[in-house]
C-alpha cells in the first residue's frame, strides 16, 4: 500500500517529467522546422548552427536536461565556470530562515487557533465554521507564499548553482 506522501512525491516526479519532455520536444521541433525550412533554400544557414543543433540530439543532452532544475529546454544552458560560494550561502541562508519563519507562523498563529476551538469542525455550527476559517485564511496564505517563494526560488536556485 502507497501512502499519500508516496503518491504525491510520484505525481510530482511524473508531471516534471510530462512538462520537460514536451518543452525537450517543442524546441527542438522548432529548431527541426527552422533547418528544413532552412534546407528548402530560404535562408542559408551556417555550419555552425547546423552542428549546434545536430549535436543536441543525444541521449546525453535529455539526461542532463532531465536532471537540471528547470522546465525550459535551451540548446545550450548557460553555466558558470565555477561555483559561486557566497551565492550558495545567501540561498542556503534564505532557506533556513523561510523553514523558520514557516515554523513560526504555525506555532504562534495557526496552532492557537485550532487550539482554541471547544469542539470539532463536524459539530461546530456554520457562523463557527466560517470564523475559524477567515482566521485561517490569512497564515494559510502566507505559508503557500513563503513555500513558493522557498522552492521556486532559494531551492531550485541553489540547485541549479551545484
Amino acid at each position: 500500500s502507497i501512502t499519500v506522501g508516496g503518491s504525491m512525491l510520484s505525481l510530482c516526479v511524473y508531471t516534471i517529467i510530462a512538462l520537460k519532455m514536451y518543452s525537450y520536444h517543442d524546441v527542438n521541433s522548432w529548431y527541426r522546422q527552422g533547418h528544413l525550412s532552412n534546407s528548402a533554400g530560404m535562408k542559408k544557414e551556417t555550419k555552425q548552427e547546423r552542428r549546434e543543433y545536430q549535436d543536441q540530439l543525444t541521449l546525453k543532452d535529455l539526461y542532463y536536461f532531465l536532471l537540471a532544475p528547470t522546465l525550459c529546454y535551451q540548446l545550450d544552458f548557460p553555466r558558470n565556470e565555477t561555483i559561486r560560494k557566497n551565492f550558495l550561502f545567501q540561498r542556503l541562508m534564505e532557506m533556513l530562515i523561510l523553514i523558520q519563519l514557516m515554523v513560526g507562523i504555525v506555532q504562534q498563529w495557526i496552532s492557537p487557533i485550532i487550539q482554541r476551538s471547544e469542539y470539532t469542525f463536524t459539530n461546530m455550527d456554520m457562523t463557527a465554521k466560517i470564523e475559524h476559517l477567515m482566521e485561517l485564511a490569512a497564515p494559510n496564505h502566507f505559508l503557500w507564499l513563503i513555500l513558493f517563494y522557498l522552492f521556486s526560488h532559494s531551492c531550485l536556485n541553489f540547485t541549479a548553482e551545484l
